[in-house]
């Protein structure tokens, strides 16, 4: 029983009306709740002096209209007023441990609405894929599963493609990602800012994606990422493919720009331009930008290239719309142009007489 509850009960029984006194249950708690709160059984000790003086008063009986004419000079309490003081006696009778837990659920569910308005999470929705392609997302625990309908890729999620299937996804409205044969990745971190900003990081595990984003993108605002076991790569409006395999890292920028370095190495940071490319491996920072053969494209790269109807806003594209207007690339296999290492030239030795 809180104190305040029993200073209300307190006062019904010992100045109140009859059918207003608590009930002997309550009576039973009242006095607990005096035998452990000091200051509660001084207000007792006062209430009894009051009714014991009150009983010592010479009562006098009114007349038959003195209760009228008494009420007709008493304001008239509105029954607005009547039903607002038999709500707060009600409230004044629950404990504080409840209103305190009331409170901190509804503060809690503003700052989650709050933080939901101004940082919302998104999904990444798939809007092509061809052949079989598995995919395991964090709702459900059970393993890798065939990949089937359209779903939206969401943090921790997972997809793996085999030796014949490929699978575009789009990030934001000018930007998507494609990933090639024989690959695997795994979306590590999305987040929709306030209008069109985003951030995004994708891990690929194995295997080969291509990024396509346009020139204009607000680099500050939109950040997408792209990591490996052992390099990051940030997107700065450009067309590019990234591979990774055995612990190497092979970049190849077709337009625009992207900054390239490696995870051990973060001090020695490459932009590569279009038209060039970077290799980076488990223990060696990013090679200097080599120039790749752009006139003699594979059937990846060209399809890549010129792939129709991912133009425009791409989250709003209606997959079912565009399944049967999509040919797969001629050939799935990445053609991976690997910066040659420099070499320099050893004598030969002088043979001995």
């Amino acid at each position: 029983m809180s104190c305040t509850q029993f200073e209300d009960d307190l006062r019904r029984y010992y100045l109140g009306e009859e059918d207003d006194k608590p009930k002997a249950s309550e009576y039973i708690k009242m006095q607990t709740h005096i035998r452990s709160c000091p200051n509660c059984s001084v207000i007792s000790e006062k209430l009894k002096a009051i009714q014991a003086s009150m009983n010592g008063i010479l009562r006098q009986k009114a007349s038959a209209t003195f209760y009228d004419l008494l009420s007709e000079k008493l304001p008239k309490p509105s029954p607005v007023s009547i039903y607002v003081n038999k709500i707060k006696r009600k409230f004044s009778r629950v404990p504080k441990f409840a209103w305190i837990t009331l409170s901190s659920v509804i503060v809690l569910t503003v700052l989650y609405t709050m933080f939901k308005v101004f940082f919302p999470s998104f999904g990444l929705p798939v809007v092509y894929y061809k052949g079989d392609v598995d995919i395991r997302t964090t709702r459900d625990n059970s393993g890798m599963k065939k990949l089937s309908g359209y779903p939206e890729l969401n943090n921790g999620d997972k997809l793996k493609t085999d030796s014949s299937s490929i699978v575009v996804f789009a990030v934001s409205k000018e930007t998507s990602v494609r990933m090639g044969e024989n690959s695997e990745l795994r979306i590590d971190y999305i987040q929709r800012a306030r209008g069109d900003g985003y951030s995004c990081k994708i891990n690929v595990i194995e295997g080969a994606i291509w990024v396509s984003q346009k020139e204009e993108g607000k680099f500050e605002t939109q950040k997408l990422q792209v990591v490996t076991d052992n390099a990051f790569i940030e997107t700065l409006g450009s067309e590019f493919d990234v591979s990774s395999n055995d612990n190497k890292t092979v970049l190849r920028v077709f337009k625009g720009k992207v900054r390239f370095y490696h995870k051990n190495f973060q001090d020695e940071k490459s932009i590569v331009d279009e038209g060039h490319s970077s290799l980076t491996s488990s223990d060696q920072p990013p090679t200097s930008p080599a120039e790749i053969d752009t006139k003699n494209l594979g059937g990846w790269e060209q399809w890549n290239m010129n792939i129709p109807l991912l133009t425009g806003n791409l989250l709003e594209i209606k997959p079912d719309t565009i399944k049967d207007k999509i040919a797969p690339p001629r050939s799935y296999m990445p053609f991976f142009a690997t910066p040659a290492p420099s070499v320099s030239p050893v004598p030969s030795p002088t043979p001995g007489f």
